[in-house]
This record gives C-alpha cells, structure tokens and sequence, in this order.
C-alpha cells in the first residue's frame, strides 16, 4: 500500500515535469488533493500562480531575443554583400586643378607658373587614373622688362613727329598764324622739331554782309532797303557801302476784288460789285470804274471729261490715248452759254519711248486666292493704270506683263479679279495682306552683259516661246551665222534679234563647245549629236 505522502510526492514530480512550477503543502491533519488526505492551502495557490506569470515573461524575452538574433544575421549578410559590391566596384579618380595659378616666377622677360591637382578618390579596380602629373606649369610674364626697352631704345635715333595746322587762323588785326603740334620728342640724334612752332603772315578782311531782300512798304511814294554789316573791313579789305541805306520811288496801285460769285439773275441779267482794299497812290494803277459790272446771264453747258485717260494704245515706240466728253442731261447750252467741247474726244501722246528689248524677265507670281494671305503690291510709285478684261486670262494678263516690261520704271503689277485694271508699279514695291480678290506680279529684269545690255526692236514685240529638242541637230534652211557664246541665253538673244532666225543649235562638247548655229527658213532635226540642245523660237507680235 502506498503511502499518502508517496502520492504527493509523485503528483508534484508529474507537475514538475510537465511545465509546472507549483509547491504543494499537506497539513497533517487534512485529506490529500484525491481525497486521501487534507487539502492545499490559499498561500501555496498564491506561490503557484506567481511562478506561471514569471515562466511566461521569461517565454516572451526568449522569443524577443530569438528575433534580433534573426534581425542581426539578415543585417550581417546585406553588411557582406554590399562589401563585396564596392570591393568589386570600379571606381575612377576624382579630384580638381587649383582654381588660380600661382604668382608669375618673373615680372617680366618671361617667367612660369603652376597650377596643382588635388585627388579627393583615388581610381579602383581598373577606373580612370589620376593625372600622371600632379602639377602644370605655363609661360607667364613674356614681355620684355622696362629696363631692356628703355635700352634698346635709347640705342635708337628718333626723329621729331608732328604737323602744322591744316588751315590758317582766322585774321586777327592783320595777321593769321598756324601751329605746329608734336606728337613724338625728337631722342638722340634724331630730327630736332621746328622752333618756333608758330609762323605768322599777314592777311586782309573784307566787309561782310547783305541788304535787306525786300523793300519797305512804299511810304510817301518811296521804298528803302538797309544794309546789315556780320564783319567789318580790316587791313585794307573791301569797304562796307556807304550810305547804308538805298532808295527808290515806287507807286502803290489799287488793290481789291470782284465778287467771286455772280449775283442771282434778275430780269435775265446777273451783277458782280467791285470791293477796294487800297487805294492808289503815286499814279499808281486806278480802281475800276463802275464799281459794278453785269452780264446776261447764259446757260452753259454741262458735263465732264472722263477721269481718266484710256490705256496707251502701245507700250512703247509712240501711242495715243483718249479721253471723252460727256454732256449730262438737259446740259444743252442755253444763249451765251459756254458751249460744249467739239469735237468730243481728247487724245494725246503717250510712250514715246523707242521699244527695247532688255532681256527676259521673270516673274514672280503670288497669285494664291484660297489663302488669307494673298498679297498685293503697295508703297512705291504707282505708274499709270492698264486697262485689262474682267476676271482676266492669262493671255489678258500678258497684256499687263508686256506694259510692266517695256516700261522702264515698272518693278511689279498687281489687279483685282473683280476688276478692269492692273496697276503698275515702280520705286520700292512692298507685299501687303489683301482680299482674295488680289493677284499680284513682280517683275526680275535680266540685263545682258557688255554688248547684250540693250537692242531695239523693229516693232513691239513679246517675250518669245521656246521649244527645245535635246540631242538633235538643225539642218535645211539657212545657216545665217555661228556665234561664239558661252551660255544658252546669250543664244537666245542673238536668235530673238535677228529676225530671219528660226532657231539654233547648242552644243556642250567638242570642237563647237559654247557655239550656238542660228538657222532660217524650214527648219528639220535629224539623228542625234551627243551634248547637243536644239530651240525652236516662236515669236508672238502684238496685233
């Protein structure tokens, strides 16, 4: 039989070895926890919960220290790897030059100084090296000193430098003098300066001045004019005139006015009054006498002049253009009344410059109506109005063309679609903004060199169409000449001139290199020549 004490014994070794950290006590006098013997105390119940409050703190520190064991092998392992980073890293030198040299080793005759290199990394694993020197030196100071110049040049003879006075001194009582001015002392040996620096000569001043340029007012049937001396004669110059006032007789005539307008007729008879300003003096020219005039009164007749003068009828060589007179209704002259012009029509001369050929032009259009920004010519001389179509052509618009060409003073045109004229321009020509209804021409003259500046033309004649025929020659017809030029346009002109040409032949290469064959009458192209261009000239005649 076991004993109530052995039990005990054994219940506390289980707690024990359970986790437990519990004391039991046994009275003697009471049962046990089985009901064998006394039972446990309040004080042993107190000690035993103590003790699980003291495990579980102890628990918790245990599982706090295991964390920062665990923290501080993660921050050990990222310590190794950033140390194998930057062991491995390739890092280059890093560093500055000085920011100022030093002093000049000399003041002169040429010295050296330094600048030095300061290193703030140095290179790693194969980075860039620092300089291999860790100083640099320059020239300083070059010039030569003072001293060896002030040798070397009083080794020199140095001539005097210097001027006189471009002009001599106004006169002064009889005497006008210049200067001499040195601009370089005279060293060693060299040229002395003159002495004195200042020369003299005698001189005259003549008496200056006007007469009034308008005579007084008539006084008493004299009018006088008075002389205002500016310089007074000196030493012998022209004398001042004496008296210094001049006279003359004069009359006053009569002075006044008509009536600007006739009175309003009265009994078929209209009247002007005189009106007297001034009256005569010194058998001046007398009044009117009567005072009053009259006159029947007439009906003229009226109407007007066109505003303007037609369009030359040619824009060189010697036109007409007219203007027309219009009677307006119930004109009619009436008795004494101004009678309407006869004949009707008006004409007069106009561009009677001979007509010349001055090259070919080009043209520069901005014609563009879709575009807000269509532009017209303005500023500039506006010359005089050519009239064209309505809504004009191409071949309308070379009407304008032509008169801008054979007009010597024209640098561009421009015309409104909605109406019949184009004007022509000269002087400074600008672009300005303009209405869709605008187009505008601006004229490039190219002028010919050296005898190719200017031919005259039998009668007026356009710009020529050309047509070109590549790599053919002309043959048949006339050969008229062969003409030695080293450009198509030189070509051209010689052919346009000359009126039997047809046309010529150009060739680039050969022994005909830069020549230009002019031909007549029917002309034929035939097999092809290499480097060869054929032109064709059609000329288009004013009708």
């Amino acid at each position: 039989m076991v004993k109530p004490a052995v039990v005990g014994v054994l219940i506390l070794c289980c707690l024990a070895s359970s986790g437990g950290a519990y004391i039991f006590s046994q009275s003697e006098e009471g049962p046990d926890m089985f009901g064998l013997g006394p039972s446990f105390s309040g004080e042993a119940q107190t000690e035993l919960d103590a003790q699980a409050e003291l495990d579980a703190q102890a628990e918790a520190a245990a599982q706090a220290e295991l964390e920062l064991d665990a923290q501080a092998a993660s921050a050990a392992a990222q310590a190794a790897v950033i140390d194998q980073y930057n062991a491995d890293r390739v890092l280059s030198c890093i560093g500055s030059w000085d920011a100022n040299w030093t002093a000049c080793s000399k003041p002169c005759n040429g010295g050296t100084k330094m600048k030095y290199w300061n290193t703030t990394q140095e290179p790693q694993n194969g980075g860039t090296a620092c300089p291999s020197e860790f100083f640099t030196e320059v020239p300083c100071n070059t010039q030569m000193c003072q001293a060896d110049i002030d040798a070397a040049q009083a080794a020199l003879d140095i001539n005097c430098v210097g001027s006189w006075d471009a002009n001599w001194s106004v006169c002064s009582n009889g005497t006008q003098t210049k200067n001499w001015t040195t601009t370089t002392e005279p060293q060693n040996a060299g040229t002395a300066c003159p002495s004195p620096t200042t020369k003299s000569q005698p001189c005259s001043v003549n008496c200056v001045g006007s007469w009034d340029a308008n005579w007084s007012v008539c006084s008493n049937g004299t009018k006088t004019k008075q002389w205002t001396t500016t310089t007074e004669p000196q030493n012998a110059g022209t004398a001042c005139p004496s008296p210094t006032t001049k006279s003359e007789a004069c009359s006053v005539n009569c002075e006044g006015s008509w009536d600007a307008n006739w009175s309003a007729c009265s009994n078929g008879t209209k009247t002007k009054q005189w009106t007297t300003t001034t009256e005569p003096q010194n058998a001046g020219t007398a009044c009117p006498s009567p005072t009053t005039k009259s006159e029947v009164c007439p009906s003229p007749c009226i109407g007007s002049w066109d505003a303007n003068w037609t369009a030359c009828s040619k824009p060189c060589g010697g036109g007409t253009q007219t203007k027309n007179w219009t009677t307006s209704p119930g004109g009619e002259p009436v008795g004494t009344g101004t009678a309407c012009p006869s004949p009707t029509t008006r004409s007069q001369d106009c561009n009677p410059d001979k007509c010349q050929l001055e090259g070919f032009p080009e043209w520069t259009n901005f014609y563009n109506p879709m575009n807000a920004a269509n532009k017209k010519f303005h500023n500039g001389t506006e010359l005089t109005p050519v009239t064209i179509p309505m809504n004009a052509t191409n071949e309308d618009l070379q009407v304008c063309k032509d008169a801008c060409f054979y007009n010597k003073e024209c640098k561009a045109f421009s015309y409104k679609t909605n109406d019949t004229q184009c004007v022509l321009r000269g002087g400074d020509t600008q672009l300005g903004a303009a209405s869709q209804f605008w187009r505008a021409y601006k004229i490039d003259r190219k002028y010919r060199d050296a005898d190719y500046a200017v031919y005259a033309a039998a009668e007026k004649e356009t710009i020529p169409d050309w047509g070109i025929i590549s790599d053919v020659t002309l043959t048949r017809g006339t050969e008229l000449s062969v003409v030695d030029e080293n450009s198509l346009e030189k070509c051209k002109a010689e052919c346009f001139i000359n009126k039997e040409c047809k046309g010529f032949s150009h060739m680039a290469i050969g022994n005909d290199r830069n020549k230009c064959t002019l031909r007549g009458g029917d002309q034929y192209s035939t097999s092809p020549y290499p480097k060869g261009e054929v032109y064709n000239i059609k000329r288009n005649y004013a009708t």
